[in-house]
């Protein structure tokens, strides 16, 4: 299937009683890096773009089984998308560069709810037991954070700087009641899913 040029994220499955669905996000909004949204030595899938002409970024969801759109249309983001697409049951979430995230239904493409982190956010979110969790990027100024948003309606749960040098930080993910995250002060930390606090911290030698 065509692709409108953007940044190269991972795809999701989802199931629903019509049949599996393949979700994945498109486009470079309105700043698009370059002249050409093709490699070089690569055939064209859509049209060059000049850096003034914009194009949207968006959420698509297909239907595996015949790749035919099963949406009226596609969702429309607010900016680039660099984490790719998360599915939990009959939802889907995706962030993008201006920190919204947004809660999806998978079936119909009807967006729930959207939110705002306060952050860059490139990489998956996290989502299980009523939660999905969000890591945001610091910067010069700012450490990384961790944010829990309740998945029915998209309320924050909890908000926590993560103490210590990290800038950055990795793809959260959800087990037995923890959120784990690793850093770029060399540590994997672990937090309790209902309110934020640290469980436990283990430093790596490299």
């Amino acid at each position: 299937v065509v692709r409108t040029y953007g940044p190269p994220v991972a795809p999701a499955v989802a199931s629903t009683p019509d049949g599996q669905v393949l979700l994945y996000t498109q486009g470079f909004g309105d700043s698009p890096p370059g002249t050409s949204p093709t490699p070089s030595g690569e055939a064209s899938a859509s049209p060059a773009l000049s850096p003034t002409e914009p194009f949207a970024s968006n959420l698509i969801a297909i239907d595996l089984a015949t790749q035919e759109p099963i949406w009226d249309r596609p969702l429309q983001l607010k900016e680039v998308s660099r984490t790719g697409v998360t599915v939990d049951g009959d939802a889907t979430y995706v962030g993008d560069n201006r920190g919204n995230v947004y809660a999806v239904d998978v079936a119909t493409g009807k967006l729930r709810w959207s939110e705002k982190t306060g952050g860059f956010l490139a990489n998956p979110l996290a989502s299980a037991d009523g939660s999905v969790v969000v890591a945001v990027q610091g910067g010069r100024t700012t450490r990384a954070r961790l944010m829990a948003l309740a998945e029915g309606d998209g309320s924050e749960t909890w908000d926590i700087e993560i103490q210590g040098a990290a800038l950055f930080a990795t793809s959260p993910v959800i087990g037995d009641g923890q959120v784990i995250v690793g850093l770029s002060d060399q540590t994997v930390r672990a937090f309790d899913l209902g309110d934020g606090s640290e469980r436990w911290s283990a430093r790596l030698n490299s």
